[in-house]
């Protein structure tokens, strides 16, 4: 069976979340389904990130990570949203003029990469791209909304679409 976000939040855990964190959650939710993304059939829960609820696109068969709500354990929430570095360069003019709550984890310090991309070294996750003229070096875990604002939903599933329009678009 198909899990709901109200089935989900049905459950004891999301009972101890604010009032204010459930509205995002079930309001992000609405406007995912409503672009063409879908919640994951199943909840994980990790043991930094608290309770996971991911999201992918629609209608296709394999489904890759787009975004995420991590329910943390002190109840807050975080959203984080997936994109490949390709993607990054060809959707700068998007990042560059984007609102300053969505360009900020794009130019941020959160992520900076301290050196492990040296020539043998590694990274997880590795992005590198240029924005407003400086080069910026991520790896790790990059591009999180801690606690988002439920007045920025639109704005957060909008660099969705900018980033994955064309494929969802090609598959409905």
């Amino acid at each position: 069976m198909k899990k709901t976000i109200e089935t989900i939040m049905n459950n004891d855990y999301f009972k101890l979340i604010s009032k204010e964190n459930k509205t995002f959650v079930i309001g992000f939710d609405e406007e995912m389904q409503k672009s063409g993304f879908e919640i994951e059939n199943k909840m994980y829960e990790g043991s930094y990130w608290g309770k996971i609820i991911n999201y992918s696109k629609s209608n296709v068969k394999n489904k890759k990570n787009i975004a995420r709500i991590s329910i943390i354990e002190n109840n807050d929430i975080s959203l984080r949203l997936f994109f490949a570095e390709k993607g990054i360069d060809k959707n700068m003019k998007y990042i560059e003029n984007a609102p300053s709550h969505i360009k900020l984890p794009f130019i941020n310090d959160q992520g900076l990469c301290k050196g492990c991309s040296g020539e043998n070294g590694w990274c997880h996750n590795r992005k590198i791209y240029t924005v407003n003229g400086k080069q910026i070096k991520k790896c790790g875990y990059v591009f999180i909304f801690n606690n988002p604002n439920f007045k920025h939903i639109k704005d957060y599933v909008d660099i969705l679409m900018e980033f994955y329009a064309k494929k969802i678009k090609n598959k409905l």
